[in-house]
């Protein structure tokens, strides 16, 4: 049989009476730290003031100590039962105190109190921009009246009849902004598209277009949305450091790096291996030569502007492009502004035919001028009985003679001089000189090969025109 287990006390043992003696009495309440008292006027005073026991962070006691972190500091020491009993009867009595550690969410205050304030701010934001303003906006008053929209938008349950119909009377009020926001960010990729499909580079923050710049700072402030669609329209650009080249190339700069580089892609694009947007760009940069051609085809232009027929230079050029052109040594642009450049010239030499300039009839002591035809040589005599004259005398054989028939063909050309018609004079007074030289005997003529060919020439004609004459 197992033993009674032992206790304090023996078992059916009558406990001992209390003793006789003074009655208790309760002691009194201790006195709260001179610390917790002053934090707790400072709380009176902010509830009192604010109406509310949170105050913020910044908030301080006469003494220095944050009040926000005492507040914090006895609301988790109550929750965790270790506040002192009279200290949180204390705390109770202040008004407006609880024991909540988060300030509950304040309810949307969409009243009169708030609306007389934020409507008139939102009219007038969107009177002057056309559009409802972010959620950061703050206006000249410093009024946030961005978030303003954003709690009407966000709330609009909590606003009146009246208040809603005010915010949809204004002009671009929208309740969901997403929405909108969606189709701004297609539109503005569109016009990124657009922007590039022309320009083949991406929209610069340094442009001389504001419309460019606006579009670039949109990029860069949304490549994380966009970083998808801004990958695929990169592929179809140039890349930037390609682009600042180029720019410096455009704008004429002549340094060996610019000009080295203004080679090599020379060499690619001839050997085709140049990307189509690098080949669609550098199609419109113009180095020297380049420049200097365009210059002479609108100096061209300008001739044909002016009515003028292009001169033996600029008739020169035109041949030597053409067969540039032929040679494939010019641009596919040079080549298509080269034909529509003879298209011109040909179209106004059909509509102004060029008149060539009168020349005297070769019969000596004939005046007559005889107009030479639009092509071809020129008639030698004024008409019949001019050529049936000169056929009729003896033809000069001995270089004296043939001085002396020149310079009696001069005859009438120095009569237009001596009246005054000096158009021709230098050209006329160069074959007077020559003619007289001859006649003396100082000119030194041409070569005797030369005079050879010009002799044998001279009396093919003669002997052919005296033997038609004599036929």
């Amino acid at each position: 049989m197992a033993a009674p287990a032992r206790t304090g006390q023996a078992p059916n043992r009558p406990l001992p009476a209390s003793r006789p003696g003074p009655a208790r009495t309760t002691a009194a309440p201790r006195p709260l730290p001179a610390s917790f008292a002053t934090a707790l006027a400072a709380l009176a005073a902010y509830a009192a003031a604010h109406g509310h026991c949170y105050p913020t962070r910044d908030t301080l006691m006469p003494d220095g100590r944050n009040l926000a972190t005492w507040v914090s500091n006895v609301r988790y020491a109550y929750h965790r039962g270790t506040l002192a009993a009279d200290r949180a009867a204390a705390l109770a009595a202040v008004p407006g105190w609880v024991w909540r550690s988060k300030r509950p969410r304040r309810r949307l205050d969409t009243g009169l109190s708030r609306w007389a304030v934020g409507y008139p701010a939102l009219v007038a934001w969107m009177r002057a921009r056309g559009t409802i303003p972010p959620v950061g906006a703050v206006d000249a008053a410093g009024y946030r009246v961005g978030r303003f929209a954003r709690n009407c938008r966000q709330h609009r349950d909590r606003l009146t009849i009246e208040q809603r119909a005010a915010l949809v009377a204004l002009p671009g009020w929208r309740w969901d902004v997403s929405a909108a926001r969606r189709k701004d960010r297609t539109d503005r990729l569109e016009a990124l598209r657009a922007f590039v499909a022309s320009h083949h580079h991406l929209p610069q923050l340094d442009a001389a277009d504001p419309a460019e710049r606006v579009l670039a700072g949109w990029a860069r402030r949304s490549h994380i949305g966009i970083a998808g669609e801004l990958a695929a329209i990169r592929r179809t650009a140039v890349p930037d450091t390609w682009l600042r080249r180029y720019r410096l190339a455009a704008a004429g700069d002549t340094s060996k790096s610019t000009v080295e580089w203004m080679s090599r892609q020379r060499a690619a694009l001839r050997a085709g291996t140049m990307p189509e947007p690098h080949r669609a760009l550098f199609g419109r940069i113009r180095g020297r030569q380049e420049q200097r051609w365009y210059q002479r085809v609108e100096q061209l232009r300008g001739l044909l502007a002016a009515g003028r027929h292009p001169d033996e230079s600029a008739q020169g050029w035109l041949t030597r492009q053409h067969r540039r052109a032929a040679n494939g040594t010019l641009t596919a642009e040079q080549a298509a502004v080269l034909a529509a450049l003879a298209g011109e010239v040909a179209a106004f030499r059909a509509a102004h035919p060029r008149r060539r300039g009168a020349v005297d009839c070769q019969r000596p002591g004939c005046t007559a001028r005889i107009q030479p035809p639009a092509r071809g040589r020129a008639p030698r005599y004024c008409g019949p009985a001019c050529a049936a004259a000169a056929r009729g005398r003896p033809a000069a054989t001995s270089p004296a003679a043939r001085s002396a028939a020149a310079l009696f063909r001069l005859v009438p050309a120095l009569e237009r001089v001596a009246a005054g018609q000096l158009s021709g004079l230098p050209a006329l007074t160069r074959r007077v000189q020559r003619a007289t030289d001859s006649l003396a005997g100082t000119h030194p003529g041409p070569p005797a090969t030369a005079r050879r060919r010009l002799r044998r020439r001279w009396r093919s004609r003669t002997t052919g025109s005296l033997r038609v004459g004599q036929g």
